[in-house]
């Protein structure tokens, strides 16, 4: 073997081993993710670790025979590897959302044959091994169905907010509402103000509004829902309001029993004071027992 060739086989010795170390965290990108290039990097490893297991004459002779397919190979790679920067796999992701997770929910709530089309076309990019080489395309299908998204779900959002917003003015207008506690107040509005959420946002890839984290689903159960809790605000008053307005009768526990000596004395303390109890009752009063 000639000098040449030595340095042949060595600078294909170093070149192998250097792709092998840089390999697996690129593998492991692509795996997590479910990449569709997974296996022309597991190939590309395979074909690598069988290079570096022959001896120098034999690595020579690989190279002479399949050096133009290593070499395109290698560029492949290369483009991958530049391609799967940390930017582009979050888009490839949202992509991913895009299809996985919008897509349904639009399909479901407002059906579009166009949508359709678009769906069917971002599934085959993502599904494609140069994927990072049409990574336009991909962000304008995704874009599209998101945008078609992001309006049902806007619009949804704006009728619950309207909805309960008029729900919480009837409610304030309640004359016996400053007949209560704060607190009592608060807590018999909470229901109806918490669903009106004021900032409506929506990232590419999700399909809940990033403020008040609702769906679409839970948006449009508790626009049909409103008016059951409107009325269970109205009843709580109702309950408050009366019970502010109803008589109090203290009555002491102490003045039924006398000494207590005997199980007789208990019950008969205990009778007693039961008897005062339900006729504070009947006659509508607030009974504090002391």
């Amino acid at each position: 073997m000639d000098v040449d060739q030595q340095q042949i086989g060595r600078a294909l010795g170093e070149f192998v081993r250097d792709e092998l170390a840089a390999l697996p965290n690129l593998i492991a990108a692509a795996e997590a993710r479910q990449l569709p290039v997974v296996g022309a990097l597991e190939g590309y490893r395979q074909e690598l670790s069988a290079i570096e297991r022959e001896e120098t004459q034999k690595r020579i002779t690989f190279l002479a025979q399949e050096g133009l397919a290593l070499k395109r190979r290698y560029e492949e790679v290369s483009r991958l590897r530049t391609g799967m920067t940390p930017e582009n796999l979050e888009r490839v992701s949202r992509a991913a959302s895009v299809l996985a997770n919008v897509w349904p929910a639009l399909r479901q709530a407002a059906p579009s044959d166009d949508l359709e089309v678009a769906a069917g076309e971002l599934q085959e990019l993502l599904a494609a091994p140069d994927l990072f080489d049409r990574l336009h395309e991909m962000k304008s299908k995704s874009e599209s169905i998101h945008a078609a998204y992001e309006a049902v779900l806007s619009d949804a959002h704006m009728r619950r907010n309207e909805v309960y917003e008029v729900a919480v003015d009837r409610v304030l207008g309640d004359e016996r509402l400053p007949q209560l506690a704060l607190n009592d107040r608060e807590a018999l509005l909470g229901p109806l103000q918490s669903r009106v959420c004021g900032t409506f946002t929506l990232e590419l890839g999700e399909t809940v509004c990033g403020s008040c984290q609702s769906s679409l689903q839970l948006i449009e159960s508790e626009i049909a829902a409103v008016s059951q809790y409107e009325a269970t605000a109205r009843r709580r008053i109702a309950e408050l309001t009366d019970r502010e307005q109803r008589p109090t009768k203290v009555i002491r526990a102490a003045d039924h029993f006398s000494v207590v000596e005997t199980v007789e004395d208990v019950e008969r303390g205990v009778d007693s004071l039961r008897d005062e109890l339900l006729k504070s009752l009947d006659e509508g009063n607030r009974t504090i027992v002391e």
